[in-house]
């Protein structure tokens, strides 16, 4: 009994050598935890939505490439030429993408977002000398479960 109870009390204790014997600890599980303890790991926003530009013909071409698992908002683009102290909206049109329909529980409504991939073109500023900084917000989130924040990346075209 004693062979047992040292043990057992060492493990209680947090006190058993790290070269233990599985057999000497019986709380010792040799696979990791799963079901409710186990949480899904996320990208972070960078790496979970990839943008990249390119300029042609006075206008900026904004592509995103996106994780799978993930999606970017319809309504949650926004872009902004920053001159001096002034941010001026740019409008902008959706060029590319396939919008899905979903059912979005922090809204509690159907939205329209973007899986893979997503381009906008915005004309760039006449007025502005070259180059131009750009504020560019994009929002979404991981079919897991986790949305991020309103994103905002600056970009320097010319």
């Amino acid at each position: 009994m004693a062979k047992f109870f040292l043990p057992l009390l060492l493990a209680f204790a947090g006190l058993l050598p790290t070269g233990a014997s599985q057999a000497a600890d019986p709380f010792r599980s040799a696979k990791p935890a799963s079901g409710v303890l186990a949480q899904p790991q996320f990208l972070p926003v960078g790496e979970a939505y990839r943008l990249r530009a390119s300029v042609q013909d006075g206008r900026v071409l904004l592509e995103w490439d996106i994780a799978p698992g993930y999606y970017l908002y319809r309504d949650q683009f926004l872009v902004k030429a920053l001159t001096g102290s002034e941010a001026r909206p740019l409008a902008f049109d959706l060029i590319a993408g396939e919008a899905r329909r979903i059912y979005d529980e922090y809204y509690e409504k159907e939205l329209e977002v973007f899986y893979e991939r997503v381009q906008l073109r915005a004309a760039l500023p006449v007025a502005a000398p070259p180059p131009v900084t750009l504020a560019v917000t994009s929002q979404g989130c991981a079919d897991a479960g986790l949305c991020y924040p309103p994103h905002i990346q600056y970009l320097e075209v010319d």
